[in-house]
């Protein structure tokens, strides 16, 4: 086992030799080397004959994972860990100053390419000094390594949490575990996935560890936190590469027009996996039916399906390419919510969120959609306003900062598509073109009776998900290559409605004004009169008096000023709607209406 853990020792082990580098590089605790001389021992020509992982000879070669401001420190670790492994000189010096790899270029920039005084400088600056703290780690491995030896005997002396930590790793697999943005993540190579893991699970695997130690709290807490140093990533995000769709069998990815499944990939970090087995042959008859049964009287129902599972399969994506958001509109019984709840089963319950409108501003609130497919609100109030600025911002997938109570802020880039099932449209103050652009309504008008209900229809359904996928990757495909959703005429119409429904002033227009070039009204009486239009027709939240003006500009009205008092050109109030003189001043008056 000690030399499992002794070819174990990667580049976390030396995080902190790295941090004193370059103070240790000009102290005089390192012994002063001499000029490195050959001696004839033949270096080892191919780097994967060495016994370095295959993340050091990336880093080496093609500088993966290699920060290029942390070049000459990613050396260092790496010249320590070949020292570990037992490589000469001429071995480590030789592909270190190759110019073929790129951490072999450091050593040749800083001699200007000269090969013989690059290697120097390599054994001088680099190797000689890495030799001496090797051989530092070696001797605690050894003070150390009967506390993770199963068939030794209890010992008194302290264990080496730094060898303890690296028996863990070795435990789990080569660079399984991962602590990023206040938590570990361990890969799951089952199902393709890295899933969260608590501080709880990881103290469960370092007792497993040493298990004939006579554990304690301070040794078991002291080993998790230098697991979490050792693995930590700073900034790490996952999901970076966000082509395709995560399977329990695979990835499914969109090549040439076509789907093809691949092999899951470790380095892709990815966090979520749906729930569902890729099978091109499979099929969902009980859906087909639904959709038909739900959208049954209307129009344009075959469009409607087709935008329904398009939806289900955007939402399948870690990626934003065409921002958008779902409201699903219509009175009860209608099938919205199945719809929901199949949404929920194919994405799977635990890459779903349901964080309510009203609170997606709560930077708390927001890291619980983290890593999601989807955030479905099953129900809106009446009256409820849209949380405008963070639809238009998360739907197009832009760095956001989230938090997780107790812990440190950090950075996501989110992809849930957002899904609204109401009886009645919510209001939106932003009549943005960009937000009419990222909205999707679809119409349930049909009511199912409770003779017509299928109390287990969900569970049916549930069984039919590799069909159901597939109609979705089939809906899927044609937003892709036609670059838009289908937009169908009643969600066009719906859409219209719902602006005209949310532009209070608009509103305010048709019905309480005639627009006349003749027409001349003061500001404070028009505004006056729409604040008591606008109360009497159940708004609750009123736009202010700049609102106001603005949206009437847009709507051809124009501005004057007479004296002291400033008018609306192009407008006059309806003569039925005209405000008696001893209508409530202190209405008027009251500064919040300004």
């Amino acid at each position: 086992m000690f030399e499992a853990i002794l070819m174990r020792i990667n580049r976390r082990n030396v995080e902190s030799e790295l941090e004193r580098w370059p103070k240790r590089m000009a102290s005089s605790s390192f012994e002063q080397s001499s000029d490195y001389v050959f001696d004839n021992t033949a270096a080892i020509t191919r780097l994967t004959e060495t016994g370095l992982s295959q993340a050091d000879i990336d880093a080496v070669e093609t500088g993966k994972d290699v920060q290029p401001d942390n070049r000459s420190e990613s050396l260092y670790g790496i010249v320590i860990r070949m020292i570990m492994l037992g490589l000469n000189n001429e071995t480590i010096i030789t592909h270190l100053t190759n110019k073929d790899n790129y951490l072999g270029r450091v050593a040749l920039s800083r001699r200007n390419n000269n090969i013989s005084s690059a290697r120097q400088w390599l054994w001088s600056q680099v190797v000689s000094k890495a030799q001496q703290v090797a051989a530092k780690q070696t001797r605690d491995i050894h003070d150390s390594f009967d506390y993770i030896d199963e068939s030794a005997e209890e010992k008194t002396s302290k264990p080496n949490q730094y060898v303890l930590t690296n028996a863990v790793i070795q435990k789990l697999g080569e660079d399984n575990l991962v602590f990023a943005n206040g938590s570990f993540w361990r890969w799951d190579a089952e199902y393709g996935v890295w899933a969260s893991v608590s501080d709880q699970s990881v103290k469960q695997i370092i007792q497993t560890v040493i298990p004939k130690l006579q554990i304690t709290k301070s040794i078991v807490d002291n080993v998790l936190s230098v697991t979490k140093t050792m693995v930590h990533k700073e900034k790490h995000r996952f999901n970076q590469l966000n082509d395709g769709i995560n399977t329990l069998n695979g990835t499914i990815r969109f090549i040439d027009n076509r789907w093809i499944l691949t092999p899951h990939e470790k380095t892709e970090y990815r966090t979520s996996v749906i729930p569902v087995e890729y099978d091109p042959t499979a099929e969902a008859p009980r859906c087909m039916q639904f959709e038909r049964e739900v959208f049954r009287d209307d129009p344009d129902i075959d469009d409607k399906i087709f935008l329904l599972r398009q939806a289900m399969g955007y939402t399948l994506l870690s990626s934003t390419p065409y921002p958008s958001f779902f409201i699903f509109e219509g009175s009860g019984a209608n099938g919205k919510s199945v719809c929901l709840d199949l949404i929920r089963a194919l994405c799977g319950t635990e890459n779903v969120s349901a964080v309510q409108m009203n609170q997606m501003a709560n930077r708390f609130q927001r890291a619980q959609m983290n890593g999601k497919l989807a955030n479905l609100v099953s129900e809106l109030p009446e009256g409820g306003r849209l949380p405008d600025a963070e639809i238009k911002s998360d739907s197009s997938g832009e760095l956001t900062t989230v938090e997780n109570k107790g812990r440190d802020p950090f950075e996501i880039i989110p992809f849930y598509t957002m899904f609204f099932a109401t009886n009645h449209l919510p209001h939106t103050r932003d009549l943005s073109p960009a937000l009419q652009r990222r909205a999707r309504i679809i119409r349930f008008n049909r009511t199912f009776s409770s003779g017509e209900q299928d109390p287990h229809l969900i569970e049916k359904l549930k069984g039919e998900l590799p069909g159901i996928l597939n109609q979705a990757l089939e809906a899927l495909k044609h937003l892709f290559t036609d670059g838009a959703f289908v937009e169908p005429q009643s969600s066009k119409d719906a859409k219209k409605d719902w602006l005209l429904q949310s532009d209070q002033v608009t509103q305010f227009v048709n019905e309480s004004c005639v627009l006349n070039v003749d027409g001349r009204v003061s500001v404070d009486t028009l505004y006056r009169t729409y604040r008591m239009w606008a109360t009497d027709s159940g708004f609750k939240s009123l736009v202010t008096k700049k609102t106001f003006t603005q949206r009437l500009v847009i709507s051809g009205v124009g501005s004057t000023k007479s004296g002291s008092v400033r008018y609306y050109s192009g407008v006059q109030i309806d003569p039925g709607d005209l405000l008696d003189d001893d209508d409530d001043d202190d209405f008027i008056d009251d500064e919040s209406f300004t």
